[in-house]
């Protein structure tokens, strides 16, 4: 793979500069910002540039890209100078992705923000909420769709967001909470049919950037690998395996809105694990305290528990640059029964074949992560159990 080159653009998507560096890495991650790093030494080329305008903290976007191919693009988040010794001064930038502006834009109508008045909001039965409560009604797609919009309609930033599907889900946003879009999105991937969130970066020309709004249905599969690690061509091999039995769980209970003397409660449980031997986990999800509707409360406990009825397991790889990995892709990946020397499989490969019963793993890729230095990539998967 050619070496990458990294470019800025303003707050519009409209191309700045092509900027010079020295390290660049990056990881992505399903329904979250990611981010990128990226080293900028000190030279003639750079000091020709705008730099109060490239260096604008959540102003400008950096993109990294190779050929047609797009790695990865964020907004700029921190930017420090480090002491470069004799070679100068240097600049150390950290981007997060598109999902990163939405935890600076709160849920609110522009209707709601142009009528804005400091005091006393009084709502109770004599005065009801009218405009203070948003309702949005369509598939999960159409309400992140909406909740990305009528931020829009305030201030627009370089986002293209798909049509209307049309659905039947539900939702009241208190505009009075001041949430922010970031974690309305977070909610919604959050329930146990909720779909996984992308932003992902296009270039619709060579003067500009734009996301795409990407929800799935639920999944979010670009592309399913059918990998083998015994196969030296295929440049792919197992480099870690953990567990962590944070998330296990096979009963929880939440706890959502009160109105009055009323509180929603809602609890879901499997007996999947204590089945095979393991003890009665239980979890409490206290952190919808703004859910008004029982089917939604039910939802997020129902996914405590589908996440946390199996072995927490995650799996490393890595793997050749040259295979355009995305998070949310599938891998069926075939390990070896023996090493190529004839020697037994490395420990962590006999682990994760004797608990899935083959050596034939299916994999869901949660995170990507890669850095000029390493010249591979490396992925984070959980098992599709």
């Amino acid at each position: 793979m050619d070496k990458p080159t990294v470019h800025c653009y303003d707050a519009r998507g409209n191309h700045l500069a092509q900027i010079p560096y020295s390290s660049l890495s990056f990881k992505d991650s399903i329904s979250d910002a990611g981010s990128m790093s990226i080293t900028v030494p000190d030279s003639a080329a750079l000091r020709k540039l705008d730099l109060s305008r490239i260096t604008r903290e959540y102003g400008s976007i950096w993109l990294a890209k190779c050929g047609a191919r797009v790695l990865h693009a964020g907004w700029l988040t921190s930017c420090k100078v480090d002491d470069g010794g004799d070679d100068g001064n240097t600049l150390i930038l950290v981007a997060g992705g598109g999902w990163t502006l939405w935890q600076k834009r709160l849920v609110m109508t522009k209707k709601r923000a142009d009528t804005w008045g400091d005091g006393t909001v009084v709502i109770d039965e004599q005065h009801p909420p009218g405009d203070w409560i948003l309702r949005l009604q369509g598939s999960y797609r159409d309400l992140c769709r909406e909740l990305l919009r009528l931020s829009m309609e305030q201030c627009w930033v370089p986002y293209t967001l798909p049509e209307l599907q049309g659905g039947g889900h539900v939702r009241d946003y208190n505009l009075w909470e001041l949430a922010t879009i970031s974690d309305r999105l977070g909610d919604i991937a959050d329930l146990a049919d909720g779909p996984e969130i992308r932003f992902d970066p296009q270039l619709p020309d060579s003067t500009s950037m734009r996301w795409l709004l990407n929800v799935g249905a639920p999944e979010i599969v670009d592309h399913h690998w059918s990998l083998n690690a015994s196969i030296p061509g295929q440049h792919i091999a197992v480099s870690a395996v953990k567990f962590d039995g944070e998330g296990m769980a096979g009963e929880s209970f939440g706890v959502g809105g009160r109105n009055d003397d009323n509180l929603l409660i809602a609890r879901y449980r499997d007996d999947s694990l204590e089945s095979q031997g393991w003890p009665l986990m239980q979890k409490a999800n206290t952190s919808h305290s703004s859910v008004s509707i029982l089917q939604t409360l039910q939802s997020y406990v129902r996914a405590d528990v589908i996440s946390g009825s199996h072995p927490q397991l995650t799996i490393g790889l890595v793997c050749g640059l040259d295979r355009d990995v995305h998070v949310g892709d599938w891998i069926d990946l075939r390990v070896p029964d023996k090493q190529p020397d004839g020697k037994p499989q490395p420990l962590r490969a006999l682990l994760v074949t004797k608990i899935l019963g083959t050596n034939l793993w299916p994999l869901k890729v949660t995170d990507v992560s890669w850095s000029l230095d390493d010249k591979k990539q490396s992925l984070q998967c959980r098992v599709r159990w």
